[in-house]
């Protein structure tokens, strides 16, 4: 079943450009670190989306900082919502959280790979996050939004609401792809989100390929896992809520 260890997660690092110095990263990254530390962490990670000017790779390793090296790739992906998605049959079973978790942890313990367990979606959704299982147990996610903890605004001050399919993870292409297509089934359902988002690890081509089939209109997002005391794994199952 693999083993648990303790780690700690930076996202959502920001400074307002006056403020970008190394001074101020090495306050920010030392009491990041200590926090951690603190928690008995062992490891440390952060998600950068591929296109950022700089990676984490070449502004750690000094200070006392660790090296913060490539472990791992996924790829966010963006579907768009189509009202048409509500009129489809959803063949998947509600769940409560506690049984998607213990789902979740059974379906992410493939060698190797690594899966963030923990998190909130009760404190970070809006609408109450719903659970997801094929009725085979086969696959699962939590449909959720962010609104509680962050909010994407447009330009004209309009809010870009989405849905995010956290706890996704699935032990075959016709499950995952299942548990996705009811996620879209009830998402359209609720009539607020534009998009659903989802994060699957890059090297799963063929739920890739099945995904792009079913849904052309995808937009695929690479993005690149950074880590310090992690070997380099293939599989990362990383909820797009928490990135």
């Amino acid at each position: 079943m693999g083993s648990r260890r303790v780690a700690a997660y930076v996202g959502d690092l920001k400074t307002v450009r006056d403020l970008r110095c190394a001074k101020a990263f090495v306050r920010m990254a030392t009491s990041a670190l200590a926090w951690g530390l603190g928690l008995g962490a062992e490891a440390v990670y952060g998600i950068v989306m591929d296109g950022t000017p700089r990676s984490p790779s070449s502004y750690s390793g000094r200070f006392g900082i660790p090296s913060f090296q490539a472990v791992s790739a996924l790829r966010v992906l963006r579907f768009p919502v189509d009202r048409k998605d509500s009129e489809e049959r959803d063949k998947s079973d509600g769940a409560s959280l506690d049984e998607v978790d213990q789902v979740y942890v059974a379906l992410s313990a493939r060698e190797p790979a690594f899966a963030p367990l923990g998190g909130a979606p009760t404190l970070r959704s809006a609408m109450a996050p719903v659970g997801i299982l094929t009725p085979d147990r086969s696959a699962c996610g939590v449909l959720e939004d962010t609104r509680l903890a962050k909010r994407l605004m447009e330009s004209d001050h309009t809010e870009m609401r989405s849905a995010h399919l956290s706890r996704f993870a699935y032990a075959n292409v016709e499950a995952g792809a299942a548990v996705i297509r009811a996620a879209l089934f009830r998402t359209a359902k609720s009539g607020g989100e534009s998009a659903l988002f989802v994060s699957v690890p890059v090297g799963d081509t063929a739920l890739w390929e099945r995904l792009r089939a079913d849904h052309p209109a995808l937009v695929e997002a690479p993005a690149t896992v950074f880590g310090a005391g992690f070997p380099a794994n293939r599989y990362w199952n990383v909820s797009t809520s928490e990135i």
